[in-house]
């Protein structure tokens, strides 16, 4: 075995480990309707890098594995982002 497949071995796992760090985070926002506690400017951040590494890989012509991945990331954290930010209107309107 090459580090070839030590490397795709490494990026599967990687790319399961971060997909699956997004499921509690996503189902609780769905769940509780309430994004207390969600710092917006990181998830803002975070969705933007994930946003430019993507396309960066898009542009190198990465694997496409790869590319798909990271894609992945940057639609999960979109989504957090998104139901935060919703979740955050939300509360403000009903407490007005």
């Amino acid at each position: 075995m090459d580090m070839y497949f030590w490397g795709n071995v490494a990026q599967v796992l990687g790319s399961c480990t971060l997909v699956y760090a997004y499921f509690p985070q996503i189902y609780r926002l769905f769940r509780s309707k309430d994004a207390e506690g969600m710092n917006l400017q990181f998830w803002t951040i975070l969705t933007i890098g994930l946003c430019c590494i993507a396309i960066n890989l898009t542009i190198s012509d990465v694997n496409l594995f790869i590319q798909g991945t990271q894609w992945f990331n940057v639609l999960l954290a979109f989504i957090v982002l998104v139901l935060s930010i919703t979740y955050k209107r939300n509360k403000k309107a009903h407490a007005h």
